[in-house]
């Protein structure tokens, strides 16, 4: 059955009582909290306070299932800057995935197989973000608080982290203060260490099973130096 003409709330609920869509957590994230989150797009930079969208690239993994058992064979696709990327799964377990150059940051999203759909599913992620302190090449003195601020912000989470400041859940308000103990530096040397902020937003899925929510990501660094390392 085709469900046309019907508000996007009841749409999306009918669609998953018959075909549960998420997208799945990214390869390889290094902030913990992202290791249990269901899914999503993720964006990474390619260099260093990158700002523009062609210096990212996109991981985007969709995972189907039917009855709780690997959805097998469907057509999935999505759309990024009017143009389809179509998603396979290369290992038959119900994990389709693509990779794309830049971050459009609004998705669309459907997969179909038979009559079972998912299809209208809009994801609107974070404006990209770069950093104004500390400024690329910054010196830092080890064992002293150190600021961090950035813009575009207002994300629905955002997680800041540096090598010796674990990967901390923080308001995306656009300034943060890394604790003194958070700079550590390595001693007798001057250390290069970089602060990485990671902002998401997250679309719940009415009417899916546990973990139906699709995230976009978009992730940044900044390098800065610390001397006289503790």
């Amino acid at each position: 059955e085709r469900h046309e003409e019907i508000g996007y709330a009841e749409h999306a609920t009918r669609c998953l009582e018959t075909l549960k869509a998420y997208l799945a957590e990214r390869s390889g994230e290094k902030d913990a909290s992202a290791k249990r989150r269901p899914g999503r797009v993720a964006a990474g930079n390619r260099s260093v306070n990158a700002s523009a969208a062609a210096d990212y690239d996109t991981e985007i993994v969709v995972r189907l299932s039917k009855g709780g058992q690997p959805f097998l064979g469907a057509t999935v696709q999505v759309g990024a800057s009017g143009e389809n990327v179509a998603l396979v799964d290369a290992t038959q377990n119900g994990r389709y995935r693509a990779t794309r150059t830049g971050y459009d940051r609004h998705y669309t999203l459907e997969a179909r197989l038979g009559s079972d759909y998912v299809e209208g599913i809009v994801l609107s992620g974070p404006e990209l973000h770069t950093f104004s302190a500390p400024a690329l090449g910054a010196q830092v003195q080890a064992g002293m608080p150190l600021e961090v601020v950035w813009a575009a912000s207002g994300s629905d989470q955002a997680d800041l982290e540096t090598k010796d400041f674990n990967s901390t859940t923080i308001p995306d308000t656009g300034s943060y203060t890394i604790p003194a103990a958070g700079i550590k530096g390595a001693k007798g040397k001057v250390f290069e260490d970089q602060v990485r902020l990671v902002r998401r937003r997250t679309l719940q899925l009415t009417g899916g099973g546990t973990g139906s929510q699709l995230t976009v990501s978009v992730s940044n660094e900044q390098s800065f130096l610390v001397l006289n390392g503790l």
